[in-house]
């Protein structure tokens, strides 16, 4: 599935219809990943103190994906990647990832994630390795 990523800094440049597909994106998105809040409160608080740069996957003009990436004690932090429910197994998370990997090729990659099947293969397949438990989550990283 051929999409583009587009980085935000500024969340203002949002389109109305960008943040209906945000919404859309986060209600799909596992419970575990809003520690009891709303998706919709979820979406809001992040847009409102943005808590570092939005990256999104963009298909025939709609957000399919997205994750923020935060910098944490030198490296870099993929939080909160989730992808829309139709669009999953289709390899929108990996060409998210392959991006960032690209982008930020000199500096580490941190991912948490709740590990099943799934998740190993992706970070597997994207060359992360497992460092150990965070929590009820495992953390990834993609060294230099």
């Amino acid at each position: 599935m051929p999409i583009s990523i587009e980085r935000y800094q500024d969340l203002s440049l949002l389109s109305e219809r960008d943040r209906d597909d945000l919404y859309k994106i986060y209600q799909e998105a596992p419970s575990w990943m809003f520690a009891g809040e709303a998706p919709e409160g979820f979406v809001e608080r992040k847009l409102a103190n943005n808590p570092g740069e939005l990256f999104v996957a963009r298909f025939n003009d709609r957000l399919l994906g997205s994750c923020w990436l935060i910098e944490d004690q030198g490296a870099m932090r993929i939080k909160w990647l989730t992808v829309r429910k139709t669009t999953r197994r289709r390899g929108v998370a990996r060409q998210m990832i392959d991006y960032l990997r690209h982008e930020f090729c000199d500096q580490r990659l941190l991912l948490s994630c709740k590990q099943n099947s799934a998740t190993d293969f992706l970070m597997d397949h994207c060359q992360f390795v497992k460092i150990g438990p965070e929590g009820e989550r495992v953390l990834w990283a993609y060294p230099l």
